[in-house]
């Protein structure tokens, strides 16, 4: 009898073996895993037929800590994660996205509620709409990629950072939508933000050797923004980008620098802000009704004065302008 169960659960092992792909990878030595096991085994894949696939969902998956990379375990490149693929899985606490060219389609990893990290390197990446809703993803990093965030890519109630290096980085309109965060920095990045979002916390924005593009009206309102550096690099600023941003209180653009019409426009707490010698557009009233503005560095600059910059601004400002002191008349 007992011959008899032990052949049964032999076969049931084979049978085991098949349906996952074929004969058990080797371990490794000294009890360490062997490196050709797929750390993507029992996630579930569709082919393309062409040597591509899709990454469709959890299937038997249990680990914490997804790493997508290469390939799936039959050998074929991913080139995309299907729309709603990881719906309400709540295994996943850590995803890194590493060396691929793919598509996360619609929801992807929605409802995935312990997500808490976001690691992107050494890929390109195209996040459509709302690929994060309803997770608890906390920090994104992207380092040595190329991605493109849709509309509320970034939707999400638990987002504090995101944090790029080395990389080009475009938001699209309204892919940021986040009570939460609190800072961007970048560094020797590009970065595009092409229209407004949600971003009510924000409180810092922080670039080194970057170069920056704000569309118009992007940061505009927003009232917890006390931080905007921008140093090395450059800055392409839009109309009423940072328009009332009431609490901004230090502006540092020691970079090339185009600030479009009314781009800082009625914030009421800026006091000083401080150029580099570097070139400068200032746009018209660039700067106007900054009741609170009396310093102005510029230093060694060629700079290109608009119409009014400075319009409604105290009359004690001070402008330094190649060793010079202007009044706000300038």
């Amino acid at each position: 009898m007992k011959k008899y169960l032990a052949c049964i659960l032999a076969l049931a092992l084979m049978l085991a073996l098949c349906a996952c792909g074929g004969d058990p990878e080797p371990s490794g030595t000294e009890g360490a895993p062997a490196q050709s096991a797929s750390v993507l085994e029992g996630l579930e894949f569709e082919s393309n037929g062409d040597g591509t696939c899709m990454l469709v969902g959890i299937g038997s998956y249990t680990g914490t800590e997804l790493v997508i990379s290469g390939t799936s375990p039959e050998g074929e490149t991913i080139t995309a994660i299907g729309e709603a693929a990881f719906m309400g899985c709540t295994s996943i606490e850590k995803l890194t996205i590493s060396g691929v060219e793919l598509t996360v389609h619609s929801g992807a990893f929605f409802e995935c509620t312990n997500l808490s990290e976001f690691t992107i390197k050494n890929s390109t990446l195209t996040l459509e709409y709302s690929v994060f809703d309803e997770t608890s993803v906390e920090t994104v990093q992207i380092e040595n990629s190329t991605v493109n965030a849709g509309e509320e890519a970034f939707y999400t109630d638990t987002l504090v950072g995101i944090t790029i290096k080395d990389s080009t980085v475009n938001f699209g309109d309204g892919a940021i939508f986040s009570d939460t965060l609190v800072s961007i920095t970048a560094q020797s990045s590009t970065v595009v933000f092409e229209g407004e979002g949600y971003y009510p916390s924000l409180q810092e924005l922080m670039f080194t050797n970057c170069d920056v593009t704000i569309a118009d009206d992007m940061f505009s309102f927003s009232e917890s923004l006390t931080t905007l550096i921008v140093e090395g690099g450059s800055a392409e600023i839009g109309e009423q980008a940072f328009e009332n941003c009431e609490n901004l209180t230090t502006l540092t653009l020691k970079c090339r620098a185009s600030l479009g019409e009314e781009a800082f426009g009625d914030c009421s707490s800026l006091t000083s802000v401080e150029f580099s010698d570097d070139h400068i557009e200032l746009g018209n009233e660039a700067f106007a009704w900054c009741n609170s503005l009396t310093t102005v560095t510029i230093g060694n600059a060629d700079v290109d004065f608009g119409e009014d910059v400075f319009y409604e601004c105290p009359e004690e400002l001070i402008i330094h302008l190649d060793g010079k002191k202007f009044n706000s008349a300038f």
